[in-house]
């Protein structure tokens, strides 16, 4: 396992601001009425993975405490579940479980990634460009 505890975000509320944007960015593409499509076969349920994973490994290298980290992690399939109940009100856009089932997927990678070397991204950025 890969411990970031002893690693420390000097410039954490920008990040919590790109974070932000994130979730604002997922939220837009997920409710607009065309999003863009490259047309690859199963794009959309691969773009919902990479989306979720993404957030949650950003976020687990602000808040790096097992708890909040569970926090963060239902708040994100929770958002992936009220976006799909939001989705079907709109009448362009479509309810499907599946595509719940694959932002908890990408929560979960996401969450596992943030235990490898590659959950101290944001620190080597900082150390690299920041410093």
């Amino acid at each position: 396992m890969y411990d970031l505890r002893h690693f420390k975000l000097t410039h954490q509320r920008s990040w919590i601001a790109l974070g932000v944007m994130i979730i604002a960015a997922i939220w837009i593409l997920s409710l607009i009425p065309n999003p863009p499509h490259i047309g690859v076969e199963g794009e959309d349920k691969a773009g919902h993975i990479v989306a979720y994973g993404v957030l949650m490994l950003w976020w687990s290298q602000i808040f790096i405490r097992s708890r909040d980290r569970l926090i963060i992690a239902a708040a994100f399939v929770t958002m992936g579940i009220l976006i799909e109940f939001v989705q079907g009100w709109t009448g362009w856009r479509t309810f499907e479980v599946a595509d719940m089932i694959a932002d908890a997927i990408g929560v979960a990678l996401g969450w596992c990634i943030a235990f490898t070397p590659a959950g101290s991204i944001l620190v080597r950025a900082e150390s690299t460009f920041l410093s």
